[in-house]
């Protein structure tokens, strides 16, 4: 429950009226496409990724954990 109140500025937070658009190639534009192709708000997928990563990419390595990129993906077959 603690964790969601920390999220809450997080989820509420708007970017003020007349803010630039970020650069294309910038982590904050990829943020940007992926939520308007996924239909995941923004700040969903920023609060997400800080909470995996704190937004570290280790630069294309993969993190003590297994972990690529911010997302902290990991290729992990489950078993099920």
């Amino acid at each position: 429950m603690a964790s969601a109140a920390l999220l809450l500025p997080l989820l509420s937070a708007a970017p003020p009226a007349g803010a630039d658009a970020p650069e294309e190639g910038s982590l904050q534009g990829q943020f940007t496409r992926a939520a308007a192709r996924t239909g995941v708000p923004e700040s969903v997928l920023l609060a997400v990724s800080y909470l995996q990563s704190r937004w570290d990419g280790h630069g294309g390595a993969p993190s003590v954990t297994g972990g690529y990129g911010p997302m902290h993906l990991t290729d992990a077959v489950t078993a099920l």
